[in-house]
């Protein structure tokens, strides 16, 4: 009986870590739990985006108050701190759109797929009054709830 006992427990143990050894070999999707730490947008009149910093999806975008959340999936795996920088010209076109671009600037040649949630402080920009709505690394334009 005990022999019993013991090859069972052996095969239950072997068929979960070939199942771990898989999910490990295939990309999988893990929630980070990162600090909801906000940071400012960096506004600048020129800066630098490479192909490489624009590496990742964009999942979900809400704006509370003075505050842009944007949910980001991401390749990585092997560096625990990404890093997100928000950029943008500050300057609104004619019909008050203002361009933000949200970079990635980490680099993680591993390949989990990670899923983080970024939050950055927009107050510098609801200050502007021809500011009416923002377009975030291109995608379609989103109306802004100004803070009162």
């Amino acid at each position: 009986m005990i022999k019993l006992m013991i090859m069972v427990l052996l095969t239950s143990v072997a068929c979960n870590s070939s199942k771990n050894t898989t999910d490990s070999k295939n990309k999988m999707l893990i929630e980070t739990n990162n600090e909801k730490e906000t940071r400012a947008i960096i506004i600048k009149k020129k800066f630098e985006k490479t192909d490489e910093q624009l590496r990742f999806k964009i999942k979900k975008i809400v704006q509370k108050e003075d505050a842009l959340v944007v949910d980001v999936t991401f390749g990585g795996g092997c560096v625990d701190n990404h890093v997100f920088e928000l950029y943008s010209t500050g300057t609104p076109d004619d019909n008050g759109i203002i361009d933000l671009f949200l970079l990635h600037k980490t680099e993680d040649n591993c390949k989990m797929l990670l899923m983080q949630q970024r939050v950055f402080d927009i107050s510098k920009l609801n200050k502007r009054k021809s500011f009416t709505s923002f377009r975030l690394n291109n995608s379609d334009v989103l109306q802004v709830k100004k803070a009162k």
